[in-house]
């Protein structure tokens, strides 16, 4: 929707990993490839070879996005919307990463990966130090392909809803993505480690250090009757939480019981939730 390694040496081993054939840009730098890209009537930031119909990057994996101006509205590492050629990959460095350092406004999205429906969206990752309306890590928005290892790490910045690993109308599984929230970030809506239509959330985190969420907070949401799995919400420092939030490991109408895990890690914030959901048992306290 995520590494161990400090936030700075996990990106010079990203760089160093990097195909040679990918794309590094940033905006303003690389003014020439903000254009509506296919499909999108609005403004978009992306990798080259995304202005045909349909949509797909010259580089599907490997690309790292950088924005600095708030211009954009839709943000990709790439996109796929034209065959089944995986968005991202499960090697080193074959994940896009989006960086946002600025505040891009109202009706602004950022996709570390996207897929139309055909392909597998696999290892994004969006990081945020400014603030945008909603971020997936990974995004496939129909059919029958997966969301896996997607991440999503809100450092300081804000950002209205929030998703590891997304899968709008279709059936794909969502497995093993992650959110962090953390140092003094701010989510005005909801955080899901994965979303997942019809398909199986499996082995999905959230993790909120020293911030706030006013919204829901899912480690693995299905909409349908899949199961929702071994998913884990952890909660630590000086954080707070939303008076109406729902926080629960899973959510399903099937199997949201299995292997679900809520934490308080050394926890000194505020709790004003409704409802939290026991894993194990499905009932709500209050």
């Amino acid at each position: 929707m995520k590494p161990s390694f400090p936030r700075a040496l996990g990106l010079i081993a990203l760089a160093a990993a990097l195909p040679a054939w990918a794309d590094n840009i940033s905006y303003p730098a690389d003014a020439a490839l903000l254009r509506p890209i296919a499909g999108f009537a609005v403004i978009s930031f992306a990798p080259s070879g995304t202005d045909t119909f349909p949509p797909i990057s010259d580089s599907l994996s490997g690309n790292t996005v950088t924005v600095e101006s708030a211009d954009p509205v839709y943000v990709f590492g790439a996109i796929n919307n034209a065959d089944s050629t995986e968005v991202g990959g499960s090697g080193a460095g074959e994940g896009n990463l989006v960086r946002i350092n600025v505040d891009l406004g109202a009706n602004t999205y950022v996709f570390g990966g996207y897929s139309s429906g055909a392909a597998d969206v696999t290892g994004n990752r969006v990081e945020i130090t400014g603030a945008a309306i909603e971020a997936d890590g990974g995004h496939v928005q129909a059919g029958t392909s997966n969301a896996n290892a997607n991440s999503v790490l809100v450092d300081g910045g804000s950002v209205w809803n929030v998703s590891g690993g997304f899968i709008g109308t279709g059936s794909g599984a969502a497995t093993g993505n992650m959110v962090e929230i953390r140092n003094g970030a701010f989510v005005s809506g909801a955080v899901y480690g994965s979303e997942a239509g019809a398909g199986a959330t499996t082995g999905n985190s959230v993790s909120i250090l020293d911030s706030e969420v006013v919204g829901n907070i899912t480690g693995g949401d299905t909409y349908g009757s899949a199961s929702a799995t071994n998913n884990t919400v952890s909660i630590g420092g000086s954080s707070t939480l939303g008076a109406t939030s729902v926080i629960q490991g899973g959510s399903s109408s099937g199997d949201a019981f299995t292997g679900n895990t809520l934490k308080l890690e050394n926890y000194t914030g505020t709790v004003g939730v409704s409802q939290v959901i026991d894993p194990a048992s499905r009932s709500m306290k209050s």
